[in-house]
C-alpha cells in the first residue's frame, strides 16, 4: 500500500475509534452527571470530542486516548493496555505543558479540556491516593486564570459543571475554602441558570440541585472559619456572624431537601397529570431516580457537617476540652461504593466504574467522613 495513503487511513480509523470509545467511557464513568447536564449545555463532552476543532489539539487527543485505553484495559483486564494508557498520559502531559507555556493557548478551552482529561485519568489511575490533588490544583488555577465569565456559556459552562464538585472535594481534603464561593463565580452561576430557564432547559430537579450546590460549596469555608474561631483567632462577633451564616445555609439546605423528597414522592405516587414534568424536565427519565437520591445523600452529608460545626462553635464558647477536635475527613477515593467485578473471583473486589460519578453527584461531600 502507498506509504502516503496508509498513514492517512490509519489516522482516520484511530480518530473514529477515539470518538466511539469515548462515548462508552462517558456512559460508564459519568452516566448520571452526563444525563443531568447533556440537555442543559450547548456542547457536551461527547460532541466536543466528536466535532469541535479544539479537540484536535495534541494534548486533548492524547488525553482522551489515555482515558479510552484505560477504559478498555479495565474492561478486558489487559495489563499491557493499562501500561499503554500510562504512556499516552505522559505524552498528553507533555502536550499540556507546551500549551501552558504558550500565552496564546494557556487560557483556551483546549488547554483546560486537556488538563481535565488528565485530571480524571489521575483520579482513575493515580500513583497515590492524593496524587489527583496536583492536577486539581492546576485545573483550579486555570479556572481562576480564565475567570468566571469564560464559563458562563458554551463549552466553558460544560467544563465548569463537569469539574466543580471535584474542586469542592479538593477544598474539603485540603481543609481550605473553595474559590467557587466567591461572588464572581456565584454571579456567573446564577446568570447561567437564568439563561437555562429562558431557553426552556430548566427543571425542578436542576433548580434544586443547583441551589443546594451553592450552599454546599460554602461548607469548606465554614469549616476553616470555625477552626479559626476555636483556635481563638476570631472575635466574638465573628463567632456569632459565622454561626448565623451556617444556620442560614442549613435552613436553605433543609428546605431544598424537603422539596426534593416531596417531588420524588409525587413522582412515585402522584397522578399522571401531577407526575408530568414534576421533577425531571429535560433530564432522561431512567436517570432521574439515581440523580435525585445521590443529590439527597450529598445534602445529608453537608447538613451533618453544618450541624457539627454549630456544635463545635457552641462547645468552644464554653471551652469544652474537646472543642479542638478536628472534623474527620478522608480522601473521597476511600468512600466510594465497591462491588465485585464480573471478571473477579468471589474474594476480589474492585471499584465500580462510576465511582467518580458518585462523587460528582454528592457535590463533593464524599470527601467528608460521615
Amino acid at each position: 500500500m502507498d506509504q502516503l495513503v496508509a498513514p492517512s487511513l490509519t489516522a482516520t480509523v484511530l480518530d473514529r475509534q477515539l470518538k466511539e470509545v469515548f462515548t462508552d467511557v462517558v456512559d460508564a464513568v459519568f452516566p448520571n452527571l452526563y444525563a443531568a447536564f447533556s440537555a442543559r449545555v450547548e456542547l457536551t463532552w461527547v460532541d466536543f470530542v466528536r466535532h469541535h476543532s479544539a479537540a484536535q489539539s495534541n494534548a486533548v487527543q492524547w488525553g482522551i486516548r489515555s482515558l479510552n485505553t484505560w477504559f478498555l484495559a479495565k474492561r478486558h483486564q489487559d495489563h499491557q493496555q493499562l501500561q499503554a494508557s500510562r504512556h499516552m498520559y505522559n505524552r498528553a502531559l507533555r502536550g499540556l505543558a507546551q500549551s501552558l507555556r504558550n500565552p496564546a493557548t494557556v487560557k483556551s478551552d483546549a488547554t483546560l479540556a486537556a488538563a481535565m482529561a488528565l485530571g480524571v485519568y489521575e483520579m482513575l489511575d493515580g500513583v497515590g491516593p492524593t496524587s489527583w490533588l496536583v492536577h486539581s490544583r492546576g485545573i483550579g488555577a486555570l479556572f481562576r486564570l480564565r475567570g468566571a465569565d469564560a464559563h458562563r456559556s458554551g463549552f466553558g459552562w460544560t467544563m465548569y459543571t463537569t469539574y466543580r464538585a471535584f474542586l469542592v472535594a479538593e477544598a474539603f481534603v485540603c481543609q481550605e475554602p473553595c474559590f467557587l464561593e466567591g461572588e464572581e463565580w456565584r454571579t456567573m452561576n446564577r446568570a447561567a441558570l437564568m439563561a437555562e430557564e429562558r431557553e426552556g432547559k430548566g427543571s425542578p430537579l436542576g433548580e434544586i440541585t443547583e441551589n443546594a450546590f451553592g450552599e454546599v460549596l460554602r461548607c469548606p469555608g465554614y469549616w476553616v472559619r470555625t477552626r479559626e474561631v476555636i483556635a481563638g483567632e476570631a472575635s466574638e462577633s465573628s463567632r456569632e456572624s459565622l454561626a448565623a451564616e451556617i444556620r442560614c445555609s442549613r435552613d436553605i439546605l433543609r428546605g431544598l431537601q424537603r422539596r426534593l423528597a416531596a417531588l420524588i414522592e409525587l413522582r412515585l405516587h402522584g397522578s399522571a397529570l401531577q407526575k408530568r414534568h414534576a421533577l425531571d424536565g429535560p433530564i432522561p427519565e431512567p436517570f432521574v431516580h439515581s440523580i435525585s437520591h445521590q443529590s439527597l445523600q450529598g445534602m445529608d452529608s453537608a447538613l451533618a457537617l453544618l450541624d457539627q460545626l454549630l456544635v463545635l462553635l457552641t462547645a468552644s464558647k464554653i471551652r469544652l476540652p474537646s472543642m479542638g477536635d478536628p472534623i474527620p475527613v478522608q480522601s473521597p477515593w476511600d468512600t466510594v461504593t465497591y462491588r465485585p467485578a464480573a471478571e473477579a473471583t468471589s474474594t476480589d473486589e474492585v471499584k465500580s466504574l462510576d465511582w467518580l460519578d458518585q462523587l460528582a453527584l454528592s457535590m463533593g461531600t464524599l470527601a467528608l467522613k460521615t
